[in-house]
């Protein structure tokens, strides 16, 4: 990307992994929605099929959306991120959810039971009984 980005106009042409379909039109409008770390919200208003490039790094984990329906994240001049949005008004909505954060959460939850399971054991099994004597 480093050496092809000099022979080309990046507000007409992106750099992308694989050829995408895509038609030729007037360059369409975007609006920010919301802008949160791991949460990006946008409207997109575009006469044509087009790519929607976003200036953040490119990750594995990040999934993208458009009106709700799963749409592929495309890796552009090789760190940043977009998306293909169809022609016309939509939602697009970027979320950083990479599989780690869910091995991650399994791994806090069983941590968290097991826990649990072990103060409840040396709870119950500490406690005085009701049928022992008193020792005078």
């Amino acid at each position: 990307p480093r050496r092809d980005i000099e022979s080309i106009d990046p507000g007409h042409i992106a750099l992308v992994e694989n050829a995408l379909d895509l038609s030729a039109g007037p360059i369409g409008r975007v609006a920010m929605l919301s802008d949160r770390p791991g949460r990006i919200r946008m409207t997109t208003d575009a006469g044509s099929r087009q790519l929607l490039v976003l200036s953040e790094s490119w990750s594995a984990g990040w999934r993208a959306t458009v009106d709700g329906t799963p749409a592929d994240v495309v890796r552009v001049y090789g760190d940043f991120m977009g998306c293909v949005v169809p022609e016309g008004a939509h939602e697009v909505e970027f979320i950083f959810d990479p599989a780690s954060f869910a091995v991650g959460r399994a791994v806090s939850l069983a941590a968290l039971a097991l826990l649990a399971a072990v103060t409840a054991f040396v709870a119950l099994r500490d406690r005085p009984r009701r049928d022992a004597l008193p020792v005078s």
